[in-house]
């Protein structure tokens, strides 16, 4: 498209150039800068669409916190208190990855037993509350 401008530019230029009639072809230029501006914004927006997966953080570990819900608005069903706060577990290899041994400590607290692991590309979400989670996000 943007090559496709180009060439429609420098023809109007040519001709342009040969009747010497400046006005018009300062406003047509005018036209087609902005024609060509637009097609750029929207190629970037595409991109920024389409952009990549998250990437690791790290060389020691392929593992990502790819999201944290750290302080949820407060959420009472009947007279309990759900405790909704989560992370979510992001593995940026394309490869199955172990898990095992790694410890998440915090308000979340959990270690990985023995043998368990992530997919390539596939996100893990541990619970504060698995109970709470569940009732609250309808899984």
């Amino acid at each position: 498209m943007r090559q496709t401008l180009c060439i429609i530019h420098s023809q109007i230029t040519r001709f342009f150039s040969v009747r010497r009639n400046a006005r018009v072809f300062s406003l047509v230029k005018i036209v087609l800068l902005a024609i060509v501006a637009l097609v750029g914004q929207a190629q970037t927006i595409a991109a920024a669409i389409s952009a990549e997966p998250p990437g690791q953080s790290s060389r020691k570990t392929p593992f990502i916190f790819s999201e944290i819900m750290y302080n949820p608005a407060r959420l009472t069903v009947g007279s309990n208190t759900l405790s909704t706060e989560f992370v979510e577990l992001y593995n940026s290899n394309p490869f199955y990855e172990d898990l095992s041994g790694y410890k998440i400590s915090g308000d979340i607290d959990f270690m990985f037993p023995k043998g368990v692991g992530l997919a390539g590309l596939s996100r893990l979400l541990l619970a504060k509350s698995t109970n709470d989670f569940q009732l609250h996000y309808n899984l």
